[in-house]
């Protein structure tokens, strides 16, 4: 019978890494090159941006833009699920598990392609990326045998 092999992502907004465990009692070991930081899209002023007023010469601040990050997050998440998306078509894993901090769970659980969705066994709303893998286990003691 062949073993179950189950994959764990483990990401907040800014890195991720993947876990496997292979198996019932062979614990959890991070795989080699599945270790992941976001690009920055874009680089913060230092100072507040300003406008010429269209009646006058005057010159006014530009109100902070917001959703930047917001935006990083979508596009980190999307580019996650697109290389988790080719490394199951290729077989690589059976079962996979998304860790994440609350806000990231939600971009990644909305990016999961349709035929990826049936592989997700559980989804866990913690940031665990600063956690060293062999203090993982206890933290998947509710959905995984380790």
């Amino acid at each position: 019978m062949k073993p179950v092999r189950t994959w764990i992502l483990v990401a907040d907004a800014e890195a991720a890494r993947v876990i496997a465990h292979p198996g019932p009692g062979k614990g959890l070991h991070q795989i080699r090159g599945k270790t992941y930081c976001a690009k920055t899209l874009f680089e913060p002023a230092d100072q507040q941006g300003r406008t010429f007023s269209s009646a006058h010469t005057a010159r006014h601040k530009l109100e902070p833009h917001l959703g930047g990050e917001q935006r990083e997050s979508r596009a980190f998440a999307e580019t996650l699920m697109v290389e988790l998306a080719r490394c199951h078509r290729k077989g690589h894993f059976d079962r996979l598990i998304l860790c994440a901090a609350p806000d990231m769970l939600a971009h990644l659980r909305k990016k999961v392609p349709g035929p990826m969705k049936a592989c997700v066994m559980a989804e866990i709303a913690k940031d665990l990326t600063n956690v060293p893998t062999d203090s993982l286990p206890r933290h998947f003691e509710d959905v995984l045998r380790v």
